[in-house]
């Protein structure tokens, strides 16, 4: 990797005195302030913006490599700057990061090879005179990616717990009774409004003994005059007094 600070120029070779009246004394150049950068992240990637504008490709060193990173500037009047320099938190793909020349600023975008928010952007050498960073012992989790489930404080995962149960549940059909109210349960709850007005005409007037999907034969059907009753048993009333009920077929 190129090194945060270009090599000193080589010393002028000696040259023999020559006499000459006084020399004129050299043009001094103001050093221009230094420039600055910015960072921000997500889970797979590290944008550095350098705010220096109108930067053409050719007055900018940018070099990435998988643990470092190196940004020089040469600005118009011929300053050399670099930027920044120094080992990056956490590796870098190289061949999937990107580098953007734009009029109000220097767009580096860094591909992470692994997707968790680093604490910082370097850990070695820094520019500006921050100290350097040990990385940590441990590195940190994971960023949570949507849609990835999340363990609970107490290690368990309700969710999968409420449908193993909701599982068991469905394993234990109902018998006898219970599974004849339910497939009317059913039939009622998928019915349209004409098949559960005739359902529930016939089952009410008939006194239980009629249950029926068909409206047109309900409609017309006076369940008590023509009562019915399953086979073998009889209409009664309180008294105990047999009641005239239509004949089974």
């Amino acid at each position: 990797p190129a090194p945060c600070f270009p090599p000193p120029p080589a010393p002028p070779r000696p040259v023999a005195p020559i006499a000459t009246g006084p020399a004129a004394a050299p043009e001094k150049r103001a050093a221009p302030n230094s420039i600055k950068y910015q960072w921000y992240q997500t889970s797979s990637h590290v944008t550095i913006s350098v705010l220096a504008k109108n930067v053409p490709e050719d007055r900018a060193v940018v070099s990435i490599e998988e643990k470092t990173v190196l940004v020089r500037v040469t600005t118009e009047d011929g300053f050399e700057m670099t930027v920044l320099c120094g080992e990056l938190y956490d590796p870098v793909l190289p061949d999937e990061s990107a580098v953007r020349y734009l009029a109000s600023k220097l767009e580096i975008k860094l591909k992470k090879k692994e997707a968790f928010n680093w604490n910082d952007l370097l850990v070695g050498e820094t520019i500006g005179g921050d100290k350097p960073k040990k990385p940590p012992a441990a590195k940190p989790q994971p960023a949570v990616v949507p849609g990835a489930h999340t363990p609970y404080a107490s290690k368990r995962d309700w969710n999968t717990i409420e449908k193993e149960m909701q599982e068991e549940l469905d394993k234990d059909k109902p018998e006898g009774e219970e599974a004849l109210n339910k497939l009317f349960q059913d039939i009622y709850g998928k019915a349209t409004p004409e098949t559960r007005r005739a359902m529930n005409k016939s089952f009410q007037t008939s006194g239980g003994t009629v249950l029926s999907t068909n409206w047109d034969e309900v409609a017309k059907a006076d369940y008590e005059e023509e009562r019915q009753a399953p086979s073998g048993m009889v209409w009664k009333n309180w008294e105990g007094q047999r009641l005239p009920q239509k004949d089974n077929d």
